[in-house]
């Protein structure tokens, strides 16, 4: 579609310049051997990665030359060049488009690596920019001929870049508009090129050299689909949403039905490149069987998924897992233990950086990778500061859906799953007291939801703490306004990523995991937290399995092989609707029975609404297990205990609520 704007363009100046175009490159019939790579040298975090998806040339090696400061002075990576030696009085246009921030350009009277011209757009204040250079190399040395220091120096999305070279005269447009005018003739004839600088997210399309004036405008900033294989989205109790891309616009349908048996439809109304097709009235906590057609044609066949299970269901299984990495050996061998999960699982949670990119494109980083997981199960993820940086995470709210009314931010949201209640956390925005965000999480903590459910779940990309980065050891406004709500209302567990290997720690009777190792390069140990037990820099994936009273959770490494396991106990807490005892004040009455033998109720009476902690403790003082945390209402409660492992002897058990400690002795006789 930009091809097409653009070929009228040309047109418009010239009707001749067919005649004269030495050079009209598409990367329709992929990347020709007359393009020939050069990464400069020395060159770090290489080799480069030129290739052509979806019939547009890439670059997605962060590749840079020379160390710093030298680096900052060249800035050289890596370039692609085609043509004549003997070209002269030429245009070359071409389509860019980056979702990095470092540098990318044009390059033009091209003799060697080491001779030529070129123009170059640099985005990273700490890397030299934002600027825009005419420069020249001499015998490897740069020369700059002119610079604008300029916000935005790249600015987002497709633009059009010009360098119209005549004897003497290069003249340099930037989406039509004239840039700049020098004269200088060290070089007056040579091949054309793209060049990137530590940029791992370049795009080249539409590239023209032509003897004729021949001048880019700035392109329509048009979407370019590719072929997404089938997502599911949207899961409640009885609906589903079934959701993909098509390069070429078409009539989605969906063929589902339980038992193996496909017998209801459900089709779009019109073409599109976008698909999302909600099923609705099906059963609670069933396994239906799904087909995908575009335009009658069969896309996918024999996928299935299943409808969440009943809010009085005691089992729920879910996968945990973030950081994914770029499509490397490593996110592979992680999705693909992921992937053999697919039907053994309810669901799944990403906690960020879902591209470990920028952000600007999940086809190749996280639906293909993930690709007979996604088909089966709902993946509910948060945005991590990756998902950002093309955007502001557009691209990803683009892609993923939690809510079809427009009203309501998918930034963050939440969701009830069997006896979990879970929270998803946008930590790259604000979260502070008194925001819309907090407030959101604030009174989604203190709902009905949340409070009436046996497990709660936070998830949200920075760690409040982390002992696997060198040089920063979690996020200060996580622990001064997240960490008191979450005490507060009961949570059980957070999950979090950003740092790349997997953490586990308890902080007054939260646990915090860190399940970051899904294929980005690992962090290292750099500094320990009192509270943290589990440091490992591994890439692997996160397991929880909830089974009536407890929770079970598992870290798994690219061998298969458990790293770390826990368990919680999550009593039964019952009313006592008709209590004999009323009392005014809060109270921690004597167990019963006492002297018990394995099993005994631990009760209590609230006077109004509070945080209950309760823990159990040996004879010295020593804590043996906690038995209970969460917010209730005022009335009396009842808590079984049981535990087959303890040796006859003296107990205590101990309460905190309303600001106050409670404690009565327990014999324990076998």
């Amino acid at each position: 579609m930009i091809r097409i704007i653009l070929l009228v363009i040309a047109i418009s100046i010239s009707n001749n310049v067919h005649s004269q175009t030495l050079l009209k490159e598409n990367f329709d019939e992929g990347l020709s051997n007359e393009w020939v790579i050069v990464d400069d040298k020395p060159s770090y975090s290489g080799p480069s990665n030129w290739f052509i998806e979806n019939e547009v040339l890439r670059q997605t090696s962060n590749i840079w030359a020379y160390e710093a400061p030298d680096e900052f002075k060249y800035h050289l990576g890596t370039h692609i060049v085609r043509g004549n030696s003997d070209w002269d009085n030429y245009s070359i246009n071409a389509l860019i488009k980056a979702t990095d921030n470092d540098g990318i350009g044009i390059l033009f009277r091209y003799q060697d690596d080491k001779n030529y011209y070129r123009f170059l757009l640099i985005e990273d204040a700490n890397n030299g920019g934002p600027k825009r250079k005419i420069q020249k190399f001499i015998d490897g040395e740069v020369y700059t001929l002119y610079e604008q220091v300029i916000d935005d120096a790249i600015p987002k999305g497709w633009f059009a870049v010009t360098a119209k070279v005549n004897v003497d005269s290069i003249s340099i447009y930037f989406d039509g508009y004239h840039f700049k005018t020098i004269i200088d003739s060290t070089y007056k004839k040579g091949k054309v090129g793209l060049t990137c600088y530590a940029m791992s997210g370049a795009y080249f399309d539409s590239v023209s050299v032509t003897r004729h004036d021949v001048i880019y405008d700035k392109p329509a900033n048009l979407e370019i689909f590719s072929q997404r294989q089938p997502y599911i989205q949207l899961s409640s109790t009885n609906s589903v949403s079934v959701a993909s891309n098509t390069k070429e616009k078409v009539v989605g349908k969906v063929v589902y039905g339980r038992n193996e048996q496909i017998i209801n439809t459900i089709s779009e109304d019109s073409l599109t490149n976008k698909h999302l097709l909600t099923i609705n009235d099906l059963e609670t906590n069933s396994i239906y069987n799904y087909s995908v057609y575009n335009n009658e044609n069969l896309l996918i066949d024999s996928n299935s998924f299943k409808t969440v299970r009943s809010e009085e269901d005691d089992t729920l299984k879910f996968l945990i897992w973030g950081d994914s990495g770029t499509g490397n050996e490593a996110q592979y061998k992680v999705a693909k233990l992921i992937n053999a999960e697919s039907d053994n699982v309810d669901f799944g949670l990403h906690v960020g950086d879902v591209s470990q990119s920028d952000g600007e494109e999940y086809d190749n980083i996280f639906f293909k990778p993930y690709e007979e997981f996604v088909a089966n199960n709902n993946v509910y993820t948060c945005i991590g500061n990756h998902d950002t940086y093309f955007d502001n995470a557009a691209t990803y709210l683009n892609d993923f859906y939690y809510s079809l009314d427009p009203k309501i931010s998918e930034r963050y949201f939440s969701f009830k799953r069997g006896k979990g209640f879970f929270i998803s956390i946008d930590s790259n925005i604000d979260y502070t007291k008194g925001s819309d965000q907090y407030n959101f999480i604030k009174s989604e903590l203190e709902s009905d939801d949340c409070q009436s459910s046996k497990c709660r779940f936070v998830f949200f990309h920075h760690p409040p703490y982390c002992e696997l980065w060198d040089s920063w050891g979690g996020e200060e406004k996580v622990r001064q306004h997240l960490i008191p709500l979450f005490e507060n209302n009961g949570v059980d567990i957070v999950f979090n990523g950003h740092t790349h290997g997997y953490e586990r720690g308890l902080l007054n009777g939260i646990f915090y995991v860190i399940t970051g190792g899904g294929g980005g390069d690992l962090d290292y140990y750099a500094r320990d937290w009192d509270h943290i037990s589990k440091s490992l820099s591994t890439h692997h994936y996160t397991k929880v399995e909830i089974q009536e009273n407890t929770l079970k959770l598992r870290a798994i490494n690219v061998e298969g092989s458990v790293i770390d396991s826990f368990q919680i106990y999550k009593p039964l807490v019952t009313v006592d609707d008709n209590p004999r005892v009323i009392e005014n004040t809060t109270t921690l009455f004597q167990n019963y029975p006492n002297p018990f033998n394995n099993t005994t109720n631990i009760s209590f009476y609230l006077s109004y609404p509070s945080s209950v902690r309760i823990r159990i403790y040996n004879g010295i003082g020593e804590e043996v297990e906690e038995l209970y945390l969460g917010k209730l209402g005022k009335g009396k409660y009842s808590v079984p205990y049981s535990n087959s492992k303890l040796t006859s002897g003296h107990y205590f058990v101990k309460m905190e609520a309303n600001k106050s400690e409670f404690t009565q002795k327990m014999i324990l006789m076998k």
